[in-house]
């Protein structure tokens, strides 16, 4: 299987995309790894959909630009979405730092990415008998 995003920069669409992948490191809790949403609060369908709405209600320059959305602007989004702005600002943070991640995975070498799978799998255990 590929890399999973398109070309080098990473987007709102691939990060929106990304976050169903999350759903099996979350032992059914989308609160451990979506830092927009209260713990038990959320089943993982409308935790996602709330994360698409909070991206939706952003405009494209705000997409393009996410360090220039104001104190207003993440009021306004969160509004939008009947959600409060420190949410918006943590999905801000969280598609910053996955955005940070895929960027140091893309510099790897193909050998320094296959390394980095072994070790992953290495770490979870996986092949011990």
């Amino acid at each position: 299987m590929g890399w999973p995003f398109r070309a080098k920069e990473f987007t709102w669409e691939d990060y929106l995309a990304f976050l169903p992948q999350l759903r099996h490191v979350s032992a059914g809790r989308p609160a451990l790894v979506l830092p927009w949403i209260q713990d038990g609060l959320e089943d993982w369908p409308s935790a996602l959909a709330r994360g698409r709405r909070l991206v939706e209600a952003m405009s494209r320059e705000e997409r393009l630009e996410p360090i220039r959305i104001t104190s207003a602007a993440r009021e306004r989004i969160g509004a939008a979405c009947g959600t409060r702005p420190i949410d918006v600002e943590r999905l801000l943070a969280h598609y910053q730092a996955v955005r940070e991640r895929v960027q140091q995975y893309q510099s790897l070498s193909l050998w320094q990415r296959i390394k980095d799978g072994y070790e992953r799998i290495a770490l979870a255990g996986v092949g011990r008998g």
